[in-house]
């Protein structure tokens, strides 16, 4: 059965390999969707179309990314079947995301906006608006940025860790990076270390 599969073979395996934040949503999409709706069947009762039809329901209800990281997941529950010798091919390889997945509206922010935003807070809150915003931090890597991080002049900052859930974690991909800073941003932060954090 899917179920027996998923929850004694595929997520003690996966386990071990998926970050905190990532297990999480993982396995709760995981339960939700493919174990409650498919979890009585046989693993070899399944083809290619069986599969994408379960997509194409899931796209009726469900945005974009949740159908996206369903198909992912098909794919590697059977793709792990597969090297188990539990089924002979994986039916799941030829899976695609159906187009009436829907995407949610992603608004963006006008200029006059986020002068606006930035004219509204204090200083702290700035400098944080402004590595948001100009350099795409997320709110996780930011609160880890420690000074040794943040070139001398301000103008790039190493991205080596992160906050989840009040825990300190590796990025979310796994893999240091170096962000680069604007000039006006990078002003603002230097000032906001010479000004407001003891350099011990």
């Amino acid at each position: 059965l899917v179920s027996e599969f998923v929850n004694q073979v595929f997520l003690p395996f996966y386990r071990g390999k998926w970050k905190g934040s990532t297990k999480g949503t993982s396995e709760n999409r995981i339960q939700f969707h493919i174990v409650a709706e498919l979890g009585t069947s046989q693993m070899e009762s399944f083809t290619p179309t069986g599969l994408q039809a379960f997509l194409d329901r899931k796209a009726a209800n469900s945005g974009f990314s949740v159908v996206d990281h369903l198909r992912w997941d098909l794919s590697s529950i059977f793709e792990l079947a597969v090297a188990e010798q539990v089924i002979p091919t994986n039916p799941a390889t030829t899976l695609y995301t159906p187009k009436s997945a829907k995407k949610g509206a992603c608004p963006v922010m006008t200029a006059d906006e986020v002068e606006k935003a930035l004219d509204a807070v204090e200083f702290r809150e700035k400098v944080i608006l402004h590595l948001a915003i100009f350099s795409g931090l997320r709110p996780g890597e930011k609160l880890a940025i420690r000074r040794r991080n943040v070139a001398t002049d301000g103008s790039s900052v190493e991205i080596e860790r992160r906050v989840y859930r009040g825990e300190l974690d590796s990025p979310k991909n796994g893999e240091t990076r170096i962000v680069a800073i604007p000039p006006r941003s990078a002003a603002l932060l230097v000032e906001w270390l010479n000004a407001a954090v003891d350099p011990a």
